[in-house]
């Protein structure tokens, strides 16, 4: 069904508008060598980057931060692209946000639509361990969820760390990682008419991942 208003959520962290221009990298002018173990983790959707392969109409937001537990005072994210440590760079599709997001709507407002992906990559790894936090940031509310084909909410952004040195080692989870969900179980649900974030919605997962001396690293995931 074609939806008369658009009214879109704020989906910047920071509650920076849209825009168009090309991608920018945020890096620390002191970040490493990228010769030496470099890990890359990229949050994206499980439908690419055409947002016309998109299952569902609707709105998702979801966002990734990075510790290093050599380095526990800082943290790499889109919130800290100002502010990044030396260890790493971030980077997002679009360059005023500081999400993966995408807008998926009816063909009638193709101008509105966008997917934002995040890319963070982590320099000289070898013999470290690294924290990668997945969150879901939610709206004010489900919107449109009154209409058939608006479950955004199963549309999970996708984790995938790859490491990027190692001759014998490549993605560290071909299939990626993701917080878990349910088309029967949406991000909100309403409470005396108003909408409230669902408790039963699992919107935060940790991917930790360690480095041995040879660039040969480890994963291991949870939800939190």
């Amino acid at each position: 069904d074609v939806v008369a208003n658009t009214k879109a959520p704020s989906v910047s962290l920071g509650g920076v508008s849209a825009s168009t221009k090309a991608p920018a990298m945020y890096v620390n002018d002191d970040a490493g060598s990228s010769d030496v173990c470099t890990l890359r983790a990229k949050l994206v959707f499980p439908f690419g980057d055409d947002i016309n392969d998109a299952d569902f109409y609707g709105y998702h937001a979801d966002y990734f931060q990075v510790e290093n537990t050599a380095d526990p005072e800082t943290v790499c994210g889109g919130a800290y692209k100002d502010e990044l440590p030396e260890w790493c760079t971030y980077e997002n599709s679009n360059p005023d946000k500081d999400t993966a997001y995408f807008a998926s709507l009816d063909d009638a407002f193709a101008a509105d639509e966008t997917v934002d992906t995040e890319t963070i990559h982590i320099f000289n790894a070898s013999g470290g361990t690294f924290t990668f936090a997945v969150s879901h940031l939610f709206f004010d509310e489900d919107y449109y969820s009154e209409y058939q084909g608006w479950e955004d909410h199963v549309l999970a952004a996708v984790l995938k760390i790859k490491n990027m040195t190692s001759k014998t080692q490549n993605q560290l989870n071909p299939e990626g990682w993701s917080h878990p969900t349910d088309i029967k179980t949406p991000t909100h649900i309403l409470d005396g008419g108003k909408w409230k974030v669902n408790p039963d919605y699992q919107d935060k997962f940790v991917v930790t991942v360690t480095c041995d001396d040879g660039c040969q690293c480890d994963a291991s995931y949870h939800l939190a």
